[in-house]
């Protein structure tokens, strides 16, 4: 991991969740993901709340660390979203590990 992205990434991510009113609950990066716990409107789309966020902090974390612009992707398509309170571990590792087999 290069050094200071997921710090940056977190920051980057809190001020686009503030400016479009989303709650973080919690957040936690891996290597390979972040997880989100978020409180939005209802009326408020997931594929808006996700795609706003990966702009914002693709766009802005590319310029800051030259590495990071060499990358085809920061982000890959895919998200799990779940609408219960709690999601164990097992479910996000299985997610992750099944979007690293579609490689």
């Amino acid at each position: 991991m290069i050094p200071g992205v997921e710090q940056r990434m977190k920051e980057l991510t809190k001020e686009q969740c503030e400016k479009e009113q989303i709650e973080i609950l919690e957040m936690k990066c891996d290597v390979d993901h972040v997880y989100l716990y978020v409180r939005v409107y209802p009326q408020t789309t997931i594929s808006r709340i996700m795609g706003s966020i990966r702009d914002y902090t693709s766009k802005i974390l590319r310029k800051e660390f030259v590495e990071l612009s060499r990358m085809s992707a920061l982000w890959t398509r895919p998200y799990l979203v779940s609408t219960e309170s709690y999601i164990s571990e097992e479910t996000i590792q299985w997610f992750v590990e099944q979007q690293k087999k579609r490689g």
